[in-house]
């Protein structure tokens, strides 16, 4: 996978240097900027054992951007007492941009599992998944009003009381993207989508 192969390019680099540079774009804003990475950080200098998961501490979806919308399904609405409510979601200013299934959890922590989203078939597969196992998931949330991204913990549940097993609509394709200019931007209309439907 791409991943593999970016793993494989950087753990060379971790254990040989002790900063990496990296180019990064970024989809929101459509922009380049220069990245660097001090890989020794809390560690034995050139190691590339910062003491957390993972060589860099971040997760990352290698994808092909050409002509292509950030991968985002905006929440459009939210019903009263659903999971998507009780999760803490938002209507209209929030965008799900990925997911991680929750595959331990206590009182104190929860521990998650990659459960990467590359189609727009993806999200729904994966809350459907999670609701016939009765399991939580975690997604990824970006909010357009603050431009801030959060972790948010649901379990999809299709007996909650009302529609779907978030019990919120899901807006997806072009009138649906995160928008340039965050809380100054308007929502869409809702009369004019490429994919909706309640979940």
């Amino acid at each position: 996978t791409p991943e593999r192969q970016l793993h494989s390019l950087l753990r060379p680099t971790a254990q040989a240097l002790s900063s990496v540079d990296l180019t990064v774009y970024s989809s929101k804003q459509r922009t380049v900027r220069q990245v660097h990475i001090d890989l020794a950080s809390g560690s034995e200098p050139g190691s590339g054992q910062w003491g957390g998961h993972g060589l860099l501490g971040v997760s990352v979806r290698l994808c092909c951007s050409a002509g292509q919308p950030a991968l985002a399904w905006r929440v459009l609405d939210v019903a009263p007492g659903s999971p998507a409510s009780v999760a803490g979601l938002r209507p209209d200013s929030d965008f799900i941009v990925g997911g991680a299934a929750v595959v331990d959890c206590d009182a104190a922590d929860c521990r998650t599992g990659s459960a990467p989203l590359h189609t727009h078939e993806d999200l729904f597969e994966l809350i459907e998944s999670h609701a016939a196992a009765q399991s939580a998931l975690q997604l990824h949330v970006y909010c357009s009003s603050t431009e801030q991204f959060r972790l948010l913990t649901v379990r999809p549940d299709p007996n909650w009381g009302g529609d779907g097993a978030l019990g919120c609509g899901l807006g997806y394709g072009y009138l649906h993207q995160i928008p340039d200019g965050g809380a100054a931007s308007e929502p869409p209309l809702r009369t004019l989508h490429r994919f909706e439907t309640d979940f």
